[in-house]
């Protein structure tokens, strides 16, 4: 797996939602046009991407889960500027962060007794033919055990991830509904925030299985449409309770 941050200019007026739709469709057209087909028709893409608006600019973060991602990591490694829809001028690079490479095997970590999650950007999860805007767990996991099955091959059965449900306890939270504008006529229910969980026993099988998972959503975002800018997390697993 691959993960880059780029700083850009920040372009202003729209949302930063706005802005993650907008640069998928500028990095899709810096890509060969049969790779940018290929990944556009494929139900489980193998990159996640979202933005987040800061003081020193619009933070870009891309992640690759497979080789047929990597073009898109290779593209942002070299563009200086992106040319967004409907936008007046470029929007320019300022800053370039590469990450190192990880493996799978490198997420099979110590499970912490507690950890933290940010929802950088809005999530949603679909449910009954309608995208959510309340938290529910059992579907965000099931969105990763989707991609970890399918790009890593490391299988979680469901029943694990409704048992996670039952086994994790949580602490704090602070959620609130947001609208997430792919464009106009478009608008996805979601939620944005934070949320605390805590283990009663980190040595269980099903901790070391949602402490994967939440490492593993680092790069594949959870939820839906983490391909468009949404479910873009944080892990903090510095949270003792």
């Amino acid at each position: 797996m691959k993960q880059i941050d780029l700083i850009l200019e920040n372009p202003g007026k729209s949302s930063s939602s706005a802005h993650a739709v907008k640069l998928h469709g500028a990095l899709m057209r810096l890509i060969d046009a049969k790779l940018s087909a290929k990944l556009h028709e494929q139900r489980l893409r193998p990159y996640s991407l979202f933005t987040v608006e800061k003081k020193s600019g619009l933070n870009f973060r891309l992640s690759a889960l497979s080789e047929e991602g990597f073009p898109l990591i290779e593209a942002c490694e070299k563009v200086n500027e992106f040319h967004l829809s409907g936008a007046q001028s470029a929007v320019r690079v300022l800053q370039r962060f590469v990450y190192e490479d990880i493996m799978i095997e490198d997420m099979y970590g110590p499970v912490p007794l507690g950890f933290s999650l940010k929802f950088s950007s809005p999530t949603t999860y679909k449910q009954k033919e309608s995208f959510q805007n309340l938290f529910s767990l059992p579907p965000l996991l099931t969105s990763i055990a989707d991609k970890i099955r399918e790009f890593e091959g490391v299988d979680i059965p469901n029943d694990v991830l409704y048992a996670i449900d039952d086994f994790v306890s949580i602490t704090d939270y602070e959620l609130k509904s947001i609208a997430y504008h792919i464009k106009r006529n478009n608008v996805i229910n979601g939620f944005h925030g934070h949320i605390k969980f805590s283990f009663a026993d980190p040595e269980s099988g099903l901790s070391v299985a949602l402490m994967l998972l939440m490492r593993y959503a680092c790069f594949s975002g959870i939820g839906a449409k983490t391909a468009l800018g949404m479910g873009g997390i944080l892990l903090d697993e510095s949270t003792q309770s």
